[in-house]
């Protein structure tokens, strides 16, 4: 029966992970080769390719997040909350997705990643007492380095930095 629910579980992270992929990828649609190419970027920005490996890395460690937190036996509303704030991470970047890449749109993108950040700071801030200290390590490091990295990419678009 462990067996079982454990299986479940991941299919439950993996799927919800999934879905967000999927919708935040049908958005991008040619911008990323076409419209992102154009924009003025800065030397730091990564290669276009390294966008797909960083989303796959993204929602990998957002499943990874969720599943330990299905898992979660104790203080359940903390794991409820928890578990609504990954979610709402992922449909956030999903949006970005959206408003940058769909509508084309620095300035929205902008206010979107921000967002993101505030959101990531609230779940790190949280997730202390749950989940072990390694597994809260690598989702703050790589995070707030990418989102770093992608609201200073943002910032040279919108023409307020370099």
């Amino acid at each position: 029966m462990d067996k079982l629910l454990n299986q479940l579980r991941y299919i439950k992270a993996g799927a919800i992970c999934m879905f967000f992929a999927l919708c935040g990828n049908l958005f991008k649609g040619d911008a990323l080769n076409n419209w992102y190419t154009q924009l003025r970027l800065p030397p730091f920005t990564l290669p276009v390719i390294y966008f797909f490996a960083m989303g796959f890395i993204f929602y990998f460690i957002c499943g990874v997040l969720l599943y330990k937190l299905f898992s979660e036996e104790n203080n359940k509303n903390e794991t409820v909350f928890l578990i609504t704030l990954v979610i709402i991470m992922m449909a956030y970047y999903t949006i970005w997705d959206l408003v940058f890449f769909g509508l084309k749109s620095p300035m929205a993108g902008f206010f979107c990643l921000y967002t993101i950040h505030l959101i990531c700071v609230l779940y790190l801030l949280q997730v202390r007492q749950i989940i072990p200290s390694y597994i809260n390590s690598l989702s703050a490091i790589y995070w707030m380095a990418w989102l770093c990295i992608l609201l200073a990419d943002q910032l040279v678009d919108l023409k307020l930095l370099i």
